[in-house]
């Protein structure tokens, strides 16, 4: 079977977090931008890597535009799954977003 383009391209990306900025998005949950947003105005909430980056806490007045940079100083590409192939991360985003962190930190915990 192959493996899901965008959950592969997720869990490389949140593979290259630590444990407790992977720890970040699942306390901070609520937080959570769900949508093509890096941050969503409207909402005050912020991506998952925004979250892990701790970029809620630490930019004032954020913009989409200004989180955009901010995630840009570490990875590039900032958006990984534009126009990628797969279902990981498209009707069940937040549950999608939760499991992989866990894995992540369980995987880790039990090497």
């Amino acid at each position: 079977m192959q493996e899901d383009k965008r959950y592969t391209a997720v869990r490389e990306r949140f593979e290259s977090c630590s444990d407790e900025e992977l720890q970040r998005i699942i306390d901070d949950q609520d937080k959570l931008c769900l949508d093509t947003f890096n941050y969503d105005l409207s909402e005050k909430t912020f991506c998952p890597i925004a979250l892990a980056m701790n970029l809620h806490n630490e930019i004032k007045s954020p913009t989409d535009d200004l989180i955009k940079e901010e995630i840009g100083k570490r990875f590039t590409p900032t958006n990984i799954l534009k126009g990628v192939d797969g279902s990981f991360y498209t009707s069940n985003r937040k549950k999608d977003i939760l499991t992989l962190c866990k894995e992540i930190l369980n995987k880790r915990k039990q090497q």
